[in-house]
């Protein structure tokens, strides 16, 4: 563990800033990190209810191997590395753009310093559409929700993914996270680490 004021630097920091020791657990959030969870209804992800936890076990299955990846070359060969997404709420698109690189404490080892800085926040220019819920079931009675955008996909229609804001809103317990074909080739095709 890190001596406490090691990262005390991010303390103020608008950028939403957590550090991951070797094995990748959290072992430091700035306050920028719980004004973005109670923000958005996350209030059990706040600092001191995560801290210690691997960041591994909170990202979705679809997008563990790229974040295993980058996390891994990272901290192999100390390099930084930068990448784009999307976190969206409801109402909200927001683009970050996250910024990996390894710290070295004196007498402690490498960190990963991870910072998330917004770079588009602005209202949705999608358009509103309810679907009833029969029709976005898959037929295991789950709905698969893009871990990325947030969009549903249409079981029926071959790569059908579309914008239901009531699912991102009130998310019901069977929803499945996946990745649409746009978010997967935009942000983790292949050949990337």
């Amino acid at each position: 563990m890190a001596e406490p004021n090691a990262f005390a630097q991010f303390d103020d920091d608008p950028a939403v800033i957590y550090v991951l020791d070797r094995a990748l657990n959290i072992t430091y959030r700035n306050a920028a990190w719980d004004k973005f969870a109670l923000r958005n209804g996350g209030g059990a992800l706040t600092r001191d209810r995560q801290t210690g936890m691997n960041a591994l076990d909170a990202t979705p299955t679809p997008l563990l191997p790229f974040y295993t990846a980058l996390y891994k070359a990272v901290l192999r060969d100390g390099n930084g590395m930068d990448h784009l997404y999307e976190c969206s709420s409801d109402k909200i698109f927001r683009r970050f753009h996250m910024h990996v690189t390894r710290k070295e404490v004196p007498g402690t080892g490498h960190f990963l310093v991870v910072v998330n800085s917004l770079i588009v926040d602005k209202q949705h220019d999608k358009p509103k559409v309810r679907y009833d819920l029969r029709i976005l079931r898959e037929e295991n009675g789950l709905i698969t929700m893009c871990s990325h955008c947030r969009r549903v996909r249409l079981p029926k229609v071959d790569e059908g993914w579309v914008w239901v804001p009531d699912l991102v809103r009130n998310m019901p317990p069977e929803v499945s996270h996946g990745l649409c074909t746009v978010c997967f080739d935009i942000h983790y095709g292949s050949g990337r680490f």
